[in-house]
């Protein structure tokens, strides 16, 4: 029975690095693509971009992170409520913070490309960055 009772919580633990994954890379993303207007800076991605890197680039990772083994001492810890939410309120929070912090590395990136002399690739450098 304990096996079961440690696949479970194996199996709760990466769905929430999943989700936690998917849902900060795509924040980060999307307020970088909302925000760069306003700072007046061109849009960081176009839509095939976005296509590409949701597919291409966060998909393989996030699939990883799904098939993560049980960490060490996962059975000291005590059961969950059955109630227990995925994503609580400092799981948001950790959320918006990731994002953030990807947005303003994909905006300060976008301001280096296009801004610098002699440099003229924020785009280019988004999308590889």
């Amino acid at each position: 029975m304990s096996g079961q009772v440690k696949e479970g919580r194996t199996i709760y633990d990466n769905i929430v690095k999943f989700v936690r994954f998917q849902l900060s890379t795509n924040f980060g993303a999307m307020l970088a693509v909302f925000t760069a207007p306003l700072i007046d800076l061109p849009v960081p991605l176009s839509p095939i971009q976005i296509l590409w890197v949701n597919i291409i680039m966060d998909g393989p990772p996030a699939m990883a992170l799904g098939v993560d083994p049980p960490k060490p001492g996962i059975m000291e810890k005590p059961p969950r409520k059955p109630g227990a939410r995925i994503l609580n309120l400092r799981r948001l929070g950790n959320l918006a913070a990731y994002g953030v912090t990807m947005a303003a590395g994909t905006l300060g990136v976008l301001y280096y490309g296009e801004y610098i002399p002699f440099f003229c690739a924020g785009r280019r450098l988004i999308f590889s960055y």
